[in-house]
């Protein structure tokens, strides 16, 4: 194991660092958008009955989101290297989820702000103790947990549950070439690769079980994640029909290296040779 983790630590140098700073770029940004103010949108007193449901406690929390959906993709891919040592996949495969974590957290928390949507619970969230005015000046004192209220659209868990089940079932789509000529009309292969999915629907559903979420603020987050996985999955591997759909693309940094070698053993080669002048001195002589 130690092995295998010093073999990658020169393919890890070797990333460019424009990749590097967009990513924790977009992570910085995510997290300060975290403790912004959401737009404070009008709730009129006859949509008040869509924020009237009861408040409870979170089916999936925030923990588990960020502490085992979130980097689940990232030591699934490690543990593959583990046992396939194969560092090219390795290194495509991390590169394309770390980039689709910072565009699915930044695109999901701008939304969220722009929009202001309340959340089903929004009501008991403003007047804990049922004591409501019609201007909406919220009486409970914890302030962060009524800004969070107005964070319903679209929905966080969703999209990052759908971003990172989502790109596991698009690897395994490429692994065992799902939808080309070689497994195409598998449908255990099928069935198998979809798996996953099934754990993001029930993430997503339980959103609006437990009254965080209206069904739209989850079926919108929902796309954005899976959409997202997508585009950066195809960042680093061929398409889905392509006979080598699971092989990633080469590194631009390797090839730049093996431009770079090219050039090298060319201009070798050009030293090398002798000249026509020196070629008709010699024939001379």
């Amino acid at each position: 194991m130690i092995q295998a983790i010093l073999e990658i630590i020169p393919e890890i140098r070797k990333v460019r660092w424009t990749e590097v700073f967009i990513r924790f770029f977009l992570l910085y940004i995510f997290i300060q958008m975290e403790f912004l103010t959401p737009f404070q949108r009008v709730i009129q007193p006859e949509e008040l009955w869509q924020y009237k449901y009861p408040k409870s406690g979170d089916y999936v929390s925030a923990k588990w989101l960020f502490g085992f959906i979130i980097p689940f993709p990232m030591v699934f891919l490690t543990l593959i290297y583990l046992v396939k040592r194969d560092k090219a996949d390795f290194m495509a495969g991390n590169l394309a989820y770390s980039l689709a974590v910072g565009l699915n957290g930044f695109i999901t928390d701008c939304m969220k702000i722009t929009v202001g949507r309340p959340r089903p619970d929004f009501y008991w969230r403003c007047f804990p103790n049922d004591d409501y005015n019609a201007a909406m000046n919220c009486t409970n004192p914890n302030l962060r947990d009524v800004l969070q209220g107005r964070k319903s659209f679209p929905s966080g868990h969703a999209s990052f549950a759908f971003l990172a089940f989502g790109f596991i079932a698009f690897y395994f789509m490429g692994k065992l070439k799902v939808f080309n000529e070689d497994g195409r009309g598998s449908g255990t292969r099928l069935s198998f690769c979809l798996a996953p999915l099934m754990i993001a629907v029930l993430i997503a559903i339980s959103r609006t079980c437990d009254y965080h979420h209206h069904y739209t603020d989850v079926l919108v987050g929902s796309f954005i994640g899976l959409a997202i996985a997508y585009l950066c999955y195809r960042q680093y591997y061929p398409s889905f029909e392509s006979k080598l759909c699971n092989i990633p693309y080469p590194r631009r940094s390797n090839q730049v290296e093996k431009r770079k070698e090219s050039k090298e053993t060319k201009n070798e080669k050009k030293v090398s040779q002798p000249s026509g002048s020196d070629s008709e001195t010699k024939a001379l002589l």
